[in-house]
């Protein structure tokens, strides 16, 4: 299953996904998730297009798990999952379940960050009340 980013074509905004399907397939035990959500750029304000480095990641690591060659789970990228893993979601086949994302680390802690607006906004507001 691969999730691609949204506006990939014109008449729809919606992401697309990809189900590849092999019922003479030895591994029916594991599905691959591949979360590509944030691959490609935008060529103009409301078509993204993927580029071929986009395109080879998906396939590389597509074959790479089919053929058990190299493989591994990639955080915010792709996951082997298994059938029990798929059933214990209900059966939700969207790649951003299984996938997932990095941590985002802050650079200022929240507490700072609040105390540092609250501060801008006491020091604005005190500038307008004694322009007016």
């Amino acid at each position: 299953m691969v999730a691609l980013p949204t506006q990939l074509f014109s008449n729809t905004t919606l992401p697309v996904h990809i189900w590849i399907l092999n019922r003479n397939s030895e591994s029916k035990s594991n599905i691959l998730m591949i979360d590509a959500y944030n691959l490609g750029k935008m060529r103009e304000s409301t078509i993204r297009e993927l580029e071929i480095p986009d395109i080879n990641l998906i396939a590389s690591t597509y074959h790479s798990w089919k053929t058990n060659d190299n493989y591994e789970n990639k955080l915010g990228f792709c996951k082997s999952v298994t059938i029990e893993e798929v059933k214990s979601k209900n059966c939700i086949l969207s790649p951003n379940r299984y996938v997932e994302k990095p941590k985002k680390k802050r650079v200022i802690s929240f507490k700072d960050q609040l105390e540092e607006n609250l501060l801008f906004t006491r020091e604005n507001s005190e500038k307008i009340v004694q322009t007016h």
